[in-house]
């Protein structure tokens, strides 16, 4: 807006009295204006406002209903168990992890939880880590840590059905786990021995005395058996005790790090790849 006083704006000029009471009544007007603009741009605000929440209804319903003319929809289901099974990493064993195949299938929908648990091929495969972390003020963090894993492994193994089993266990050296919880671990793998074929185990020595109670005859799948101790110093355990694993009846490929002796009846024809390292 013009006016006299235009000129003024930008110095530092100080108005006299009756000069202030001109501009206050100057800017009575432009005041209303500025009022009515305010009041017609919260207005059309107002109109923008629920225009944009229609436009957002609209779009989800839209997106909504293409949802179920998506081509991923109608794929068959054993074309996506074989899409699953194709993540699955081929260098080492499916990880515990809800970030990566097979148990991320089951964070994406429904239906790709329901194939996916539905699908032993995802779970005949398992790499267990004991226990991950440790609070230094107190070990028991550590030790309670392996209840969950225990549980959280059958239940893996449990959906791989009839399958033969590649399994592999690290724990972490230098932290606490106890030997009660270990061997209760162990049992349950174990229990599926039957359907072992690969196993790698990296492992304290004084944790793995339930293999000694393996029967080779509980073994008649396996083919490759890694064993590697984490413990410094000579094992616990009798190394000159025969390993009765080692007789597996198909097994082939065999490296073992301080845990057991060969039996004398070694069945050595059928070994590719033989390695045996021992304390000193």
């Amino acid at each position: 807006m013009d006016s006299r006083f235009t000129s003024f704006l930008s110095a530092n000029y100080v108005p006299t009295k009756d000069e202030v009471d001109e501009i206050r009544q100057l800017l009575v007007d432009p005041v209303d204006q500025l009022d009515q603009l305010d009041a017609e741009l919260t207005r059309l605000q107002n109109s923008i406002d629920m225009l944009y929440l229609k436009r957002s209804q609209l779009h989800n319903d839209i997106v909504r209903h293409r949802n179920l003319i998506a081509p991923l929809r109608r794929i068959p289901e054993e074309l996506l168990q074989e899409i699953f099974f194709r993540c699955l990493p081929v260098d080492h064993n499916a990880v515990m992890s809800c970030f990566e195949a097979p148990l991320l299938f089951g964070r994406v929908c429904s239906q790709w939880r329901r194939v996916s648990l539905s699908t032993p091929r995802l779970w005949s495969s398992i790499h267990i880590v004991l226990p991950g972390d440790i609070s230094p003020g107190d070990p028991s963090v550590a030790i309670n840590q392996i209840p969950s894993i225990h549980g959280a492994v059958k239940e893996w193994l449990d959906r791989s059905g009839g399958l033969p089993l590649s399994i592999s266990l690290f724990q972490v050296p230098y932290v606490y786990a106890s030997q009660a919880r270990m061997d209760e671990l162990m049992s349950s793998l174990i229990q599926f021995s039957s359907r072992w074929k690969n196993v790698a185990l990296i492992l304290p020595s004084f944790l793995t005395s339930p293999l000694f109670s393996l029967s080779h005859k509980a073994l008649p799948l396996l083919e490759t058996f890694f064993f590697h101790s984490t413990t410094n110093g000579p094992s616990p355990l009798p190394e000159s005790t025969p390993l009765d694993i080692f007789q597996a009846p198909h097994l082939h490929t065999l490296s073992s790090y301080q845990l057991g002796a060969i039996p004398q009846d070694m069945k050595w024809s059928q070994l590719t790849s033989l390695s045996l390292e021992s304390h000193g």
